[in-house]
């Protein structure tokens, strides 16, 4: 029997795989239990975020196969690798507010929106289940291969590490197609967040 952990929290759903489980045991598991609520998943337009267990790029492609075409979520990994590098994932549940500073030496995850004249500082990644606006700081201060990533990416000016990102005038945002910033050859790269992005 795995030790999957499954937590609900304001339209988004947590996943917990165990690091010791088994891979196979976990993904049967989580099938079974959400196939009790099946259509109200399909219909709720729920977001998953995945932690715990590193997994492989065949693993990554069934769960988000098995959560986003089986079950209608959108979803986001977390590691357990990356949790421990950082020591520490902070969970923001709601919206991040005007004048409101973060602060978090590992990993920082939004269950809700960032607003404008806020600001967040990560010492790994910012995940943002939601829309982003204020400034995003990830690799605080100086980690470059650190990552945002967010449902609706929003914010003027993104950082990680000592690099600056602003967004384009033309910008043109996609509520559907969630967006994940990352350094490449000491520059911010922004791309859609789907099974063919580079960071997966």
């Amino acid at each position: 029997m795995s030790k999957l952990d499954i937590k609900g929290m304001r339209n988004r759903l947590i996943i917990n795989i165990d690091d010791h489980d088994d891979f196979m045991e976990a993904y049967k598991d989580l099938d079974e239990r959400l196939g009790r609520s099946a259509d109200f998943y399909k219909n709720s337009h729920m977001k998953a975020i995945v932690r715990g267990k590193k997994l492989d790029q065949g693993e990554r492609d069934m769960m988000r196969e098995l959560l986003e075409f089986r079950y209608g979520f959108k979803t986001l990994f977390i590691s357990s690798a990356d949790q421990k590098n950082n020591d520490s994932v902070k969970f923001i549940q709601g919206t991040v507010r005007s004048g409101q500073l973060v602060e978090e030496p590992g990993h920082i995850v939004v269950l809700g929106d960032t607003n404008d004249g806020s600001e967040i500082r990560a010492g790994g990644n910012i995940i943002v289940m939601g829309r982003t606006n204020g400034l995003l700081h990830a690799g605080y201060p100086d980690k470059s291969d650190a990552v945002v990533a967010a449902v609706r990416m929003e914010s003027l000016q993104i950082r990680i590490g000592n690099n600056i990102s602003r967004a384009p005038d033309a910008k043109v945002y996609r509520a559907d197609v969630p967006e994940i910033a990352y350094v490449k050859d000491g520059k911010i790269i922004i791309e859609p967040l789907n099974q063919k992005s580079k960071m997966l």
